[in-house]
Order: C-alpha cells, then sequence, then structure tokens
C-alpha cells in the first residue's frame, strides 16, 4: 500500500571545532548503505509481496514516437527482445546525449542550480567542490552565505550518490552554530540582518545521514532535540510576510515531499518554520517506519496534521500511513477528511481521491474494483506513477502477468523521463522476472535508460542484472 515518505530534519548537534570554511573531500565510495524507500509508489518484488510509500513526481516530458528501426531475423530471440526494445528508445536517449553536449551547463551559480534540477548529481558534486575550493578562477569570491548554499549543494549531491560517509564528515567538520555563518558578524554585507544563514536543510541532512552508516539512534536523537526547536519557535511565529525570498534548494524539495513548484517564493515566518517543521517529522516518521515502530510514526504525523489542521495533502499522508499500519478504518476517514477539506478549499484532485479509494480496495484484496479506481486515476492523468504501479499491482495479483507488464512498458515509452522513479524501475523489472528469462534484454535497456536519462536515481544493484 502507500506509506510516510520523505522524512524530516533534525538540529545538528554534532561535533563542534572552531569555525573554518571546509574544502570538499575527496570522495571514495562508501559501502552499500541501506536504500530510502522512493515517494510515490508500491513497490513489488518478485516474491508477489507488497511495500508501500507515498508521494510522486512526474516528470512532463512525452517521446516523440519514432519509428522503430527493422530487427535483423537472424539474431536469437532473446537478442531481438533487446533489440526490439531498445529501437522504441534510441531516438530518444540520443536526443538527451545531443542536449546535453550542446548546452553544457555553465559552471557558474546558475549552472549548479539547472546541473541540481536535471538530476546531473554527479556533475552537481564535481562543480560544488571546484567552486569550494576556488579551482573556478573566473567566478567572484563567494558571499558567505552563497558559500554556505554551495556547501548544502555538496552535501546534496553526495546524499544523492549514496556517499553518506563523505557528506556526514563534511557536515561534522564545521561548526554551524559558530558566529562566522551569522549575519550580524558581516554588518557591511548584510546591513540591518540578524541570525544564522546556515540553510535548514543542512541540519536535516546532518540528522538524517547518520541512519544510513549504521547509527539510527543518533539520527533520531538528533532529529528530536530539531523537532523540538522548531516547536518552540512556531509556538510564537507570526504570519507576517517578510521583503525576501525564501530560496528553496535542491535539499527543500528532497526532505519535504509538499513542496512543489507551486510553492510560493515569498513565505512568512511562521511557513518557512512549518516547512522545517515537516522536513523534520518525515524524516522521524521514515526512520520509525523502517524500523517498524508504527505507533512512534503515528504520533509524531499526528504533530504535523495538529500544526497544520486544514491541510488536505498532510490528511491524505496520514491515511497512507495508517494503511501501513492496518488501521484501514481510520485510514479510509482520514481520505474522507482529506477530500472534504479539498472540496472546501476549491483544490479537489480527482487523481488522489481515485488512488485513495484504489489502496483501500488493494488493503481489502478487492484487486479487481481497486484496478477500475488506478484506471480512471490515470484517465485524468496518464503519466501518474503512483496510478500507473499500483494498476500493476493489481493485474499480476488478478493473473494477468502480461498486461501488467504492457501497462508499465507503454508508460516508459510515452515519457522515457519517468524511469528517473525508483519504483517504476524496481518494479517492471521484477515484472520481467516473473515473465521470462527472456527479458533479460529488456532489463538492460531499461538499465541504459536509466544511465543516460537519470544516472543517479536509481539504485541499480537491486535489479539482477546479469
Amino acid at each position: 500500500y502507500m506509506g510516510a515518505e520523505h522524512s524530516s530534519v533534525a538540529m545538528y548537534t554534532g561535533k563542534k571545532k572552531p569555525a573554518k570554511a571546509t574544502p570538499a573531500p575527496n570522495l571514495v565510495e562508501p559501502p552499500p548503505s541501506p536504500r530510502r524507500p522512493l515517494p510515490g509508489v508500491t513497490t513489488v518484488k518478485s516474491d508477489s509481496s507488497l511495500t508501500a510509500s507515498t508521494n510522486s513526481q512526474v516528470f512532463d516530458d512525452p517521446l516523440r514516437a519514432p519509428t522503430p528501426p527493422r530487427v535483423p531475423d537472424r539474431l536469437s530471440h532473446p537478442d531481438r527482445v533487446r533489440a526490439e526494445f531498445r529501437s522504441k528508445f534510441a531516438d530518444y536517449v540520443q536526443d538527451v546525449a545531443d542536449q546535453l553536449n550542446r548546452e553544457p551547463a555553465p559552471k557558474t551559480l546558475e549552472g549548479l542550480k539547472l546541473l541540481a534540477k536535471l538530476h546531473q548529481w554527479k556533475e552537481v558534486q564535481t562543480l560544488s567542490s571546484d567552486i569550494l575550493n576556488g579551482r573556478i578562477q573566473s567566478m567572484a569570491p563567494l558571499l558567505p552565505h552563497v558559500h554556505v548554499e554551495v556547501s548544502l549543494a555538496f552535501v546534496t549531491s553526495c546524499h544523492k550518490l549514496r556517499k553518506y560517509k563523505p557528506a556526514l564528515d563534511y557536515i561534522n567538520n564545521i561548526d554551524w552554530d559558530s558566529s562566522a555563518y551569522r549575519y550580524e558578524t558581516f554588518p557591511g554585507m548584510y546591513p540591518n540582518m540578524s541570525g544564522s544563514f546556515v540553510p535548514f536543510a543542512m541540519r536535516v541532512l546532518g540528522a538524517l545521514l547518520p541512519r544510513y552508516i549504521g547509527q539510527p539512534d543518533i539520527s533520531l536523537r538528533q532529529s528530536y532535540l530539531l523537532l523540538d526547536e522548531v516547536n518552540v519557535r512556531l509556538a510564537t511565529a507570526t504570519d507576517e510576510i517578510p521583503n525576501k525570498v525564501a530560496e528553496l534548494s535542491a535539499a527543500d524539495y528532497l526532505l519535504d515531499p509538499l513542496i512543489n513548484t507551486a510553492t510560493p517564493n515569498i513565505l512568512s515566518p511562521k511557513q518557512e518554520l512549518l516547512h522545517h517543521h515537516r522536513m523534520i517529522a518525515f524524516v522521524l516518521i521514515e526512520t520509525h517506519v523502517i524500523n517498524k515502530q508504527f505507533d512512534l510514526a503515528i504520533l509524531v504525523m499526528r504533530q504535523v496534521v495538529a500544526a497544520q489542521p486544514d491541510n488536505p495533502l498532510l490528511h491524505q499522508q496520514f491515511g497512507r500511513l495508517l494503511l501501513q499500519t492496518s488501521y484501514l478504518d481510520l485510514a479510509q476517514a482520514m481520505f474522507a477528511k482529506a477530500a472534504a477539506l479539498a472540496t472546501a478549499q476549491h483544490i479537489s484532485n480527482p487523481v488522489d481521491e481515485h488512488i485513495n479509494r484504489g489502496l483501500i480496495l488493494i488493503a481489502h484484496n478487492q484487486f479487481a474494483s481497486a484496478l477500475e479506481q488506478f484506471n480512471t486515476a490515470l484517465q485524468h492523468d496518464p503519466l501518474h506513477v503512483h496510478a500507473a504501479n499500483n494498476k500493476a499491482i493489481c493485474l499480476l495479483h488478478l493473473g494477468r502477468l502480461p498486461e501488467a507488464v504492457d501497462s508499465l512498458e507503454k508508460l516508459l515509452i510515452t515519457s522515457p523521463y519517468l524511469v528517473a522513479h525508483e519504483s517504476l524501475v524496481q518494479n517492471i523489472c521484477a515484472l520481467y522476472d516473473l515473465q521470462s528469462q527472456n527479458m533479460q534484454g529488456k532489463k538492460e535497456v531499461i538499465v541504459e535508460l536509466v544511465k543516460s536519462i537519470a544516472p543517479h536515481s536509481v539504485d541499480l544493484s537491486v535489479l539482477k542484472i546479469g
């Protein structure tokens, strides 16, 4: 079914050292780390068991329908399957390569933001490291707050590349609470400004990363400390709009599933704190779910909903968490509350409503009825990964494996950018394993597609290639 998703943050309470600008470390690949469930869809495994997740983000980039070249008859059946499937994506992959070669990102701060937007995390890591270490001679010295923003881009890229230990070492080697990271220390640069200019997401990552290197207790402790700090500040926050633009980084989008392109650029102090509150809370919720501490996850989720009782998306997230804990009646009531709030605010989303109904039906093993709900959701949004994945799950349980495979293949052919969704890649490859050994060639094509479009968004080690 669906579960609670991204996590939140916690206050940095790591080892403190004298404030200094720490250069980006020379990175080495860390040992394999536990994988985070990707927001968005149910994951099917080869034994047909289900696990769940929450939101999905759709990449809206339809594929031109190329004319597949004819495949030579002399090829063996597995080779023919591979060649025919590859031909459906050949033009698209070449177009992506041509675009990157034709329009390389400039070695500037704007180029860094562009690379993050395109999920080119290895390039983000390289460029941010070059900027931090002064290897780009054409770039003027960075203002202190910009230096920290580039540091956050570096840490975020390490996280996405699963280089958790170097990222955590970088965070812990700097005393982010020192005066070197406060506006009032530089009155000439920041007149009439005070407070820390360290992005809150940096503290969130400082609390999240220990979980990936076998230190879940440290992650939980730092997360709860930061949650308490934000709760204290929320009690006195106001809705007064400040005269500043709230710059949202890639880390903000990574850590708060409710942040999207519709999020306003100008946030009041209270709105900004609520964003921080969600980041922390979702870190805690995800950690508790991973540890099967569902009652604790529910307690944290109650705090999130209580802080924003009129937010329909939070009620929906709560319902999907309750589904994971088998509180089906409570989940259904939470979905009904979310729908009522959305209707009252004139922001109803039929896709979400049909998906929620389908998830309840799956929980009751009513796969035929659930399939109808996901089909209806896809009529409203044909590229919705969450609906498509759950449609495939229903078809699998109804004994219609070829249709399940075909439905996900058509989705990828329509919009290859959706290969950035790890759950979609895992599901289609798991279905290939169930269908036939001859599907190994198709899995290899999927891997090629991932490497071309979203090389760092999917953990390919779990796909049983080769």
